[in-house]
């Protein structure tokens, strides 16, 4: 949806609380991450500010709908629980960033992080 393409709601959803999951360690099943906890924690992120992204263009929509008095009821509560999905990916981020970020001093983390290729793009603080 970000690049132009429609994707159903409940595609999106589903993608969202699998890349909660995988963040919180509540998965079924672990993402591919070469075993490095840095690449699968960052893909967690990723995924979850893709959503932000495309949740943050439909919010003004959907605050319209829930706001405007000739709303059905139904449609009302479908805004609100869209609404309140996105409220939980945005709390999610928060807590996916701030994780990430507290770990970038633990080794165990980075772990084989620089065997892979592509890091010569990031930039990591300098030990101490």
């Amino acid at each position: 949806m970000s690049s132009g393409g429609k994707v159903d709601e409940k595609v999106r959803a589903r993608a969202e609380q699998n890349a909660q999951q995988e963040l919180r360690g509540t998965a079924a099943k672990p993402s591919g991450d070469a075993g490095v906890a840095l690449y699968a924690k960052s893909a967690q992120l990723a995924a979850i500010q893709a959503s932000e992204n495309v949740n943050a263009s439909r919010r003004g929509q959907l605050e319209a709908v829930v706001s405007s008095p000739t709303t059905l009821p139904a449609d009302r509560a479908a805004a609100k629980e869209m609404l309140s999905r996105f409220d939980e990916n945005s709390k999610a981020l928060g807590e996916a960033q701030r994780e990430i970020i507290g770990k970038m001093g633990d080794q165990k983390f980075i772990a084989g992080f620089g065997s892979n290729g592509g890091e010569e793009f990031l930039q990591l603080p300098e030990h101490r």
